[in-house]
């Protein structure tokens, strides 16, 4: 169900929709829009990613074919850290995911004990 406007079934003009779920399509007054701070840090977020892809590309895929004693080496580690790191930053990434949903299955079994 959604539950945008904090009344379940009720969006912000009074309306329900046939299933009794706030229904807000794009455009219409009851859509909500980020904020100026929801904004500048998805900027900042998509700068950062932009940065980081473009870094790694030159990287991973342009520097094979530049000179190895030419002087653009200097600012990139070297090649074999181009597969492990996203290497160990994917390991790292989903032991987190399964650590959580561990985690949050282990508190399900747990409430469902207790009651």
């Amino acid at each position: 169900m959604l539950e945008f406007c904090g009344v379940m079934g009720q969006s912000l003009s009074g309306q329900r929709s046939p299933a009794g779920e706030v229904a807000t399509l794009p455009g219409s007054k009851d859509h909500f829009l980020a904020t100026g701070s929801d904004q500048a840090v998805g900027m900042c977020m998509v700068a950062l990613s932009a940065l980081i892809f473009t870094y790694y590309t030159v990287w991973a895929v342009v520097l094979p074919f530049v000179d190895d004693d030419h002087i653009v080496h200097q600012y990139f580690l070297p090649r074999p850290y181009a597969v492990i790191i996203p290497t160990v930053a994917g390991v790292v990434a989903l032991s987190a995911i399964g650590s959580f949903f561990g985690y949050v299955m282990l508190q399900d079994k747990m409430k469902k004990k207790t009651k």
